[in-house]
C-alpha cells in the first residue's frame, strides 16, 4: 500500500504522520501472511491421515506431539492446526498463495477455512477458485465476510451444516475468567430449546409464588398458605430454598417485613427445609429471585428416565487448597481437578462443606507432589468456625 492510498483509506495527507504510519503496519502484515503462508505448508507435511490412504494413528499421534511442542500449544489444538494446514495446502491452494504475497489478510483467511469446514473438498476447491478472483485488496472486512456467507450457502447448506435435529449436545464449558464458575450448554432444534426454557420459567414463577405465599403466612398475613399466626409456619413449606445463588428483585414489602421474620427463623435449623443449602430464605424472610430459581429447578430436579434404574454416580471432584489458604494467611486461589481454579473464598466454602480433606506434602519451588503418605483428617466443628470467621460474607449459615 503506497502513502496515497493509505491517506485515501484513512481520510488524511499522503505526507502525514499518520500515512506513514499505516504503511508501515501494512508492511508488517504482508511479511506475517508470508510466514503464515510458510508455516502452514510445513505443518501440513505432518498430516498422515487423507481420505484415500489412511495412515497409521501412532505416526498421527507422535506428529501432533511435535507440532505442539514447535507451537508451545496443546495436543489437540496443535492437531486442529494440523488439519486447517491440510485444508488450507490442499483445498484452497490460491487463497494461501494470496496470503503469502500479502493481498489476503490472515484473518479472513483463517474465517475462509472455518467456513468451509463443513463442505466437500471439491465444493472447498470451487470456493476457493471463486474467492481468489474477488477484488481482495479493495473490499473491506464487512463486504468480505456477508460474500463469503453467501458464497459458502450457494454451495449446499445442507452439506456445510447438520439439520437442527442431528445437533441435539449437552456440553460444559468452564469460565474463561477463571472465577470458578461453569456453562451449560443446550444445543438443539429452536422450538425444543425454546420450550425447555418456558417450562423452566413457568416452575421458578410457581415456586417463588409458593415461597412467597409461605413467607406471608410466617409474618401472620391471610394467606392460604398458613393459620395467620406469625412463626408457627412449617419451614418445608419454602420450596427450593437454595440460598443466595443469583441477584433478588423481590417486592419491596418482602424487604420491609424482612426483619422481623429472620429474628424467629434464625435459630431453626435449615436442614428442616427442602432444598435450603444455605437457609437464606428462612434467614432473609424474602423469596428467591427467578434466575435462582431457574437454577435451583434445572440442578435440583430428578430427572425422569420411564422407569430405567440409575446407579448412583461414581462422579468425584477433587478441590486442591493451599494451606497458606485454608488458615486464611494467603488468597492463593484452590484448583479443582488440578485444572481450573476457583477463588480462595469458595475454596474454603467447599473444605467447609467437604465430610473429609487429605493433607498431602509438596515440592515449595515447583509444587509436585512429595512421595509422602496423606493424612486424612475430618472436618471439625471447631475448623468450620475457623473457616467462617476467615469470610465473613460466606454463604454458609452459622
Amino acid at each position: 500500500m503506497t502513502p496515497a492510498a493509505a491517506a485515501v483509506r484513512s481520510g488524511s495527507e499522503a505526507d502525514c504522520d499518520e500515512a506513514q504510519l499505516m504503511v508501515r503496519v501494512q508492511e508488517r502484515r504482508r511479511l506475517a501472511g508470508t510466514l503464515y503462508a510458510e508455516e502452514l505448508r510445513d505443518l501440513a507435511l505432518l498430516w498422515t491421515v487423507d481420505d484415500d490412504h489412511p495412515g497409521e494413528a501412532d505416526e498421527l499421534a507422535v506428529n501432533c506431539l511435535i507440532a505442539a511442542a514447535g507451537l508451545r500449544s496443546k495436543v489437540g489444538r496443535a492437531e486442529g492446526k494440523l488439519r486447517d494446514a491440510v485444508q488450507a495446502t490442499r483445498d484452497l491452494p490460491l487463497c494461501l498463495d494470496l496470503v503469502a504475497g500479502g493481498v489476503l489478510p490472515v484473518e479472513w483467511f483463517e474465517w475462509l477455512i472455518r467456513s468451509t469446514r463443513r463442505l466437500e473438498p471439491e465444493q472447498r476447491r470451487q470456493v476457493d477458485d471463486v474467492v481468489a478472483e474477488w477484488d481482495l485488496a479493495g473490499i473491506d472486512v464487512n463486504r468480505f465476510y456477508r460474500e463469503l456467507r453467501i458464497l459458502i450457502a450457494w454451495f449446499g447448506a445442507g452439506l456445510q451444516q447438520e439439520h437442527p435435529t442431528q445437533q441435539r449436545n449437552v456440553e460444559v464449558f468452564t469460565s474463561p475468567d477463571m472465577d470458578g464458575t461453569a456453562c451449560l450448554q443446550v444445543t438443539g432444534p429452536v422450538p425444543e430449546i425454546t420450550a425447555l426454557g418456558h417450562r423452566l420459567d413457568a416452575a421458578a414463577r410457581a415456586v417463588q409464588m409458593a415461597q412467597r405465599q409461605a413467607l406471608a403466612a410466617a409474618r401472620g398475613e391471610r394467606t392460604g398458605c398458613g393459620d395467620g399466626t406469625a412463626g408457627s409456619i412449617d419451614l418445608s413449606t419454602l420450596p427450593f430454598d437454595l440460598g443466595p445463588l443469583a441477584g433478588d428483585s423481590t417486592a419491596q414489602a418482602d424487604h420491609d417485613d424482612a426483619r422481623s421474620f429472620a429474628d424467629a427463623a434464625h435459630s431453626l435449623d435449615p436442614a428442616a427445609v427442602p432444598f435450603d443449602v444455605f437457609g437464606t430464605v428462612a434467614e432473609t424472610g424474602r423469596p428467591m429471585s427467578l434466575a435462582a430459581l431457574r437454577y435451583a429447578i434445572l440442578t435440583r430436579t430428578a430427572f425422569g428416565t420411564e422407569g430405567i434404574e440409575v446407579p448412583e454416580s461414581g462422579f468425584r471432584i477433587n478441590v486442591t487448597v493451599p494451606v497458606m489458604t485454608l488458615l486464611g494467611q494467603s488468597d492463593a486461589p484452590g484448583e479443582v481437578d488440578g485444572a481450573h481454579p476457583i477463588p480462595p473464598a469458595m475454596a474454603r466454602d467447599l473444605v467447609v462443606n467437604a465430610p473429609v480433606f487429605h493433607r498431602v506434602l509438596t515440592d515449595p519451588v515447583d509444587g509436585s507432589f512429595l512421595p509422602r503418605a496423606a493424612k486424612t483428617y475430618q472436618v471439625s466443628r471447631s475448623m468450620q468456625e475457623l473457616l467462617r470467621q476467615i469470610d465473613p460474607i460466606c454463604a454458609v449459615p452459622g
